[in-house]
């Protein structure tokens, strides 16, 4: 199910710098992980939360490669969505040090 509102993102949003775009990115990315656990619609506010952050790094505002840009995909959801992990994301959720 798609939702519309999650299509695009607000101008007030794409204008935001700092700690107002960093708060619409993680509303985006935590409050649908928590209304609808353990299923597709947990993951719907990505794109746009992924849009957010690439501007926000585009803009200066990040310094450091997590390993979500670095694989593309954050592997721990791979088993709700259905996906098949590969040899890197395997090897990332095995080492106790590799975290998001």
């Amino acid at each position: 199910m798609t939702n519309p509102y999650l299509q695009t993102v607000p101008a007030a949003w794409a204008r935001a710098g700092g700690a107002a775009l960093l708060a619409a990115v993680i509303v985006l990315d935590q409050f649908s992980r928590h209304l609808f656990r353990n299923s597709p619609q947990a993951y719907a506010a990505d794109p746009l939360a992924r849009r957010l952050a690439r501007d926000a790094i585009a803009r200066g505002d990040d310094r450091t490669m997590t390993n979500q840009e670095r694989l593309g995909r954050f592997p721990h959801r791979n088993d709700v969505l259905g996906r098949i992990s590969t040899e890197d994301e395997i090897a990332l959720l095995q080492d106790p040090t590799g975290s998001f």
